[in-house]
């Protein structure tokens, strides 16, 4: 607790066993240091709490860059799985192109082993690229207020509420970005394996 406060006072003449003093008389004879210091911190905070709208504003365009990038990755992954299913791995359909041209598909089909492209050579069910359902997105907007000329000084509380919050929102971040490399990555990985 900082002292020169009334509550500072009040606890000091508890311990001291002297009557609490009161609360005008202790506003009246407050040194002005103390007010200048508590105007301050009103100041630092209401400041802090501007810092923080304007980055939860950048969190949210980098939440929604990252939600755009994952819905692309999904509908990529899905024309991944479709072509697979329809047309098997490139060597299949070159080789189908290719004995259609001299006429010998069975002969090609059966030296390989394998049907002719059809989905059943391939694993359509890969679909690594899911969509995950965000837990904040029902506690998008909390309720911070606005800091304004005419607030009440801006509560400590507050600002300790807005950073959780900024502390959850890059967590989010964190794992949509970690999810978008993941999917990336295993689909250049399945597009090399395709090509091959």
């Amino acid at each position: 607790m900082a002292e020169n406060t009334y509550e500072y006072e009040c606890m000091r003449a508890e311990l001291l066993g002297i009557e609490k003093p009161d609360y005008e008389e202790f506003m009246k004879n407050r040194p002005p240091e103390a007010e200048r210091k508590e105007v301050e911190e009103d100041e630092i905070d209401t400041e802090n709490m501007k810092v923080l709208h304007s980055d939860q504003e950048g969190m949210r365009r980098v939440s929604g860059g990252l939600d755009e990038l994952n819905s692309i990755l999904k509908r990529t992954q899905s024309k991944i799985n479709k072509f697979k299913a329809t047309c098997g791995p490139i060597t299949n359909l070159i080789r189908i192109k290719m004995s259609s041209r001299s006429g010998s598909v069975c002969s090609l089909d059966a030296e390989d082993g394998q049907s002719s492209a059809g989905p059943s050579s391939v694993d359509g069910g890969n679909d690594f690229c899911t969509t995950k359902a965000e837990p904040d997105s029902v506690n998008q907007e909390k309720d911070v207020a606005e800091p304004s000329e005419d607030a009440e000084p801006v509560k400590k509380s507050e600002l300790k509420n807005a950073l959780d919050y900024d502390i959850n929102k890059l967590d989010d971040l964190i794992e949509k970005a970690e999810h978008a490399q993941y999917s990336m990555a295993h689909q250049s990985k399945q597009m090399r394996k395709f090509l091959k």
